[in-house]
């Protein structure tokens, strides 16, 4: 179900040093029957946020850094509140202080989004936690689906925006991803928005933030 949520209150640090500082934890959230109205103010343009739902709780979180790796550049964000989240290229790389932890995550050779035409085959292997679970292994199915009728973003999407569904299989396969990714002529394919689940029950969705597609 689409849930709307409204931003009552944003306090951040107005001379923003570190990342930390820029994302002072402090929210007031509060469903409402109206569209999510989000403040953006106060947001240090040096540095790169998500927006974060997780059971109705939101969560700012600022790009603290870019690690390279042999599969990709890994977006390494995080909240004041210590929760962090890895992406590459829009897909979970990594998590840490939440309910659901996921480290030494690898996958297959990652198609470019934009050759993403067909259904293609991943492989994703990953340690979990808690429950001191080990090279957990997942055949993923992505596949181009048509702009879904409802979804999370706060916002307006972009025009340029393709959708994606990845969804698993197997015994102990998670519920089905969703992923927005802006495909603008002579500019590299981004992910601006994605559902993940991390376990059968702990799900969650982010956004680049601000609205807009950040160079």
């Amino acid at each position: 179900m689409y849930r709307l949520f409204t931003l009552l209150a944003l306090v951040l640090l107005t001379a923003c040093t570190t990342p930390i500082q820029a994302i002072q934890d402090a929210y007031t959230f509060k469903q409402q029957s109206k569209p999510a109205v989000v403040s953006q103010r106060a947001i240090d343009p040096h540095y790169q946020y998500l927006l974060m739902t997780i059971k109705g709780r939101a969560l700012l979180l600022a790009r603290g850094h870019i690690d390279p790796g042999m599969q990709g550049s890994v977006e390494v964000f995080f909240t004041a509140g210590g929760e962090v989240l890895r992406l590459l290229d829009g897909r979970v790389a990594g998590t840490a202080g939440m309910p659901v932890e996921w480290s030494s995550v690898v996958y297959s050779p990652l198609p470019d989004w934009r050759q993403v035409e067909e259904p293609v085959t991943l492989e994703r292997s990953r340690d979990v936690m808690p429950g001191y679970q080990f090279g957990l292994h997942d055949q993923l199915h992505l596949q181009p689906i048509a702009p879904p009728r409802s979804t999370e973003f706060i916002g307006q999407i972009p025009s340029d925006t393709r959708w994606f569904e990845e969804t698993a299989t197997g015994s102990d396969a998670l519920p089905t991803a969703r992923y927005a990714v802006v495909v603008a002529p002579g500019r590299p394919a981004v992910a601006i928005y994605g559902e993940q689940c991390l376990s059968r029950d702990f799900c969650f969705t982010w956004q680049r933030w601000p609205n807009k597609v950040q160079e």
